[in-house]
């Protein structure tokens, strides 16, 4: 299974697929394609075996993901028992209701839609609030549900705009078959590129969080010229990639590293199956705690999570290509030519938890690079989930620095870095 295939066949003998359902004609398409299906799930890619989607271009469409809607009907509170033959239990409208609990807690006036970028891409994208447009980009494994604890305060000041990357959570798993860093870095920001013009914006502030902190940091190199703000909130693949004669990290993190790059990150969660939720329960239980202010009772994070990473791993797999290693971007923000957001009129503003085990001190030589147009802070109380850990500090210096306005915390801040020694995680 480690570094192969799975491979379930499903001989038409012994494939008896039973659904009652209101539409005759779907029953019969899935009956005549139970000889052709064949899933294969590895590590780079998920495949539908001898089926040839333009014969019947709506049953091919759902059936490129890797847990397909075949209909409404088969979704929601039924999945599991629709999904019973298959190994991993989740859908399109399970997440789609997962991120839906998860928004209505807010009591908050949320749009949604599926911003359409090209054929068959799509954006997800949630709008609240009103005034200058703040775009919030989340990182690695997430999406637009876990910005619960900002999108309250933020959207009284700003249009708060939060997107799925592509290939994470709602938005379309893009296959991403790339060779470069370059190109893995492109398949993010390109797309980002093109939602932004179709959503006419235009000097925006952009808050990126962890691996979206990287992919923000990367686009306003690239496209700098739409931005009045950066704010890289506990960014990822910011610092160098250390000398070959650093001190090696201890064998068991060398081991984890070397499976996890041959493997997408969040590939035992799949592997998993039905019990792929008990592993998020277990290994991310904290993020319960983060949010049982505002989600006292259910388990509807934790639940969001899964169904967020349950899918098809393209985002997983252009996340790999931007990478060193799982720690280390291939191409560090700090070794880039910065001279295209030297030279706009953009702003930038680094955050930091207090707690964080990514690199503080990478943090402060970005700020250095980049002189007086950039800040550097700390978040006291934080780890790396500073949106969550501390949420009404982050809250209130991130509206402070979208408006241009962080005098109070100059002092503040200042204390905080002071007391506290700076070291790489």
């Amino acid at each position: 299974m480690f570094g192969g295939s799975i491979l379930v066949r499903c001989p038409r003998s012994s494939f008896q697929l039973q659904r009652s359902t209101r539409n005759s004609r779907h029953q019969r398409r899935l009956k005549n394609s139970q000889s052709h299906l064949g899933i294969i799930c590895d590590q780079r890619h998920y495949s539908q075996k001898s089926m040839e989607p333009e014969q019947d271009k709506e049953l091919g469409k759902e059936l490129a993901q890797v847990v397909p809607d075949l209909s409404e009907e088969a979704e929601g509170s039924e999945g599991w028992r629709f999904w019973k033959w298959r190994w991993i239990p989740t859908s399109n409208k399970i997440l789609r209701n997962a991120e839906k609990a998860l928004l209505d807690t807010t009591k908050l006036d949320v749009k949604q839609e599926m911003v359409q970028i090209a054929e068959n891409e799509y954006i997800n994208t949630i709008t609240v609030g009103s005034g200058p447009p703040l775009v919030l980009m989340h990182g690695f494994g997430s999406g637009v549900g876990l910005w619960l604890c900002n999108l309250e305060e933020l959207s009284r000041d700003f249009t708060v705009i939060a997107v799925d990357l592509p290939g994470f959570a709602r938005s379309t798993r893009i296959p991403y078959n790339g060779k470069t860093p370059e190109q893995a870095d492109d398949y993010f920001i390109d797309r980002f590129e093109k939602w932004r013009q179709i959503q006419e914006l235009d000097d925006f502030t952009l808050l990126g969080h962890s691996f979206g902190g990287y992919v923000s940091a990367a686009y306003a190199i690239k496209y700098p010229d739409h931005l009045s703000h950066l704010i890289l909130a506990d960014p990822w693949g910011i610092p160098s990639v250390p000398q070959k004669d650093a001190k090696k990290p201890p064998l068991v993190y060398r081991t984890i590293n070397s499976i996890a790059t041959q493997w997408t990150p969040l590939a035992v969660i799949r592997a998993a199956g039905p019990y792929g939720g008990g592993l998020v329960t277990r290994f991310r239980g904290d993020l319960t705690n983060k949010y049982k202010e505002l989600i006292p009772e259910g388990n509807h994070v934790l639940e969001y999570v899964y169904h967020c990473n349950a899918g098809e791993p393209t985002g997983e797999q252009a996340f790999l290509g931007t990478c060193h290693s799982l720690a280390y971007a291939a191409k560090p923000i700090v070794d880039r030519d910065l001279t295209p957001i030297k030279k706009s009129k953009m702003k930038v503003t680094l955050l930091y938890g207090d707690r964080t085990w990514m690199s503080r001190v990478a943090g402060i030589q970005l700020k250095n690079i980049l002189g007086d147009m950039a800040n550097y802070y700390t978040i006291p109380g934080s780890g790396h989930h500073i949106y969550a850990d501390n949420w009404r500090f982050f809250n209130r210096i991130v509206k402070a620095a979208a408006s241009g306005n962080l005098d109070e915390f100059s002092e503040e801040s200042q204390k905080e870095e002071d007391g506290h020694k700076l070291t790489f995680p």
